[in-house]
């Protein structure tokens, strides 16, 4: 049976519309997902997948969706020139649509900038989404107190160093460094941030000065 010959002109169709599929479905999924601050906090995942793992998914298969194009437009080039030159002259017959068209995206661009409704309402409805995802545990004591390291988060905590050190050991967690982020921490520990958070309030409640 002879072996059929590989059509890399279709290949690249078939990765134009994979990646056109990821570049929608990461769109979505990052238009709704709660703000950076929370799901760092929290170790959000969505499908196994973190926040940034979304936005790298969505940035490299935009990339690729770009390049496949470039190859796709290389190798129709004449098809493709020839068809853009008919399609001004049938343009020049047709001023009024094509002054009109323009005018529409000026229009949608202006509205875009300017905040305006419905495009406004969009937006609104995607920060809403975002929000939706928050609770009180989710919000972090302080921007970013995760990239803290595990020495000035227990001074924010109002622990000492030597303090959160035991109530963590309690827990199982042992520091080697209390000069490591405690995202790092978390991380090695299979915790979020706020797990080492709670741990440490608890602590501090259970033994007050």
């Amino acid at each position: 049976m002879a072996v059929k010959k590989f059509q890399f002109r279709a290949f690249i169709v078939l990765i134009m519309l994979w990646s056109l599929i990821v570049e929608t479905i990461s769109g979505v999924i990052l238009y709704i997902i709660p703000p950076g601050r929370t799901a760092s906090w929290v170790n959000w995942k969505l499908f196994g997948f973190s926040k940034g793992q979304w936005g790298s998914i969505h940035t490299i298969f935009g990339y690729v969706f770009l390049i496949f194009a470039c190859m796709h437009i290389s190798f129709h080039w004449r098809s493709i020139a020839a068809y853009i030159r008919n399609k001004i002259k049938a343009g020049l017959k047709m001023r009024v649509e094509m002054i009109t068209s323009l005018l529409v995206v000026l229009l949608v661009f202006i509205c875009v900038i300017s905040s305006l409704p419905p495009f406004q309402t969009v937006m609104d409805l995607g920060e809403k989404a975002k929000d939706a995802w928050g609770t009180d545990r989710s919000e972090p004591m302080l921007s970013r107190a995760e990239k803290l390291t595990f020495k000035q988060f227990a001074e924010r905590v109002g622990l000492s160093v030597e303090e959160a050190l035991i109530i963590l050991k309690k827990k199982g967690i042992e520091i080697s460094d209390i000069n490591l982020q405690v995202s790092i921490i978390a991380k090695k520990n299979k915790l979020a941030p706020v797990d080492i958070y709670d741990f440490l309030k608890a602590g501090l409640s259970n033994n007050p000065e």
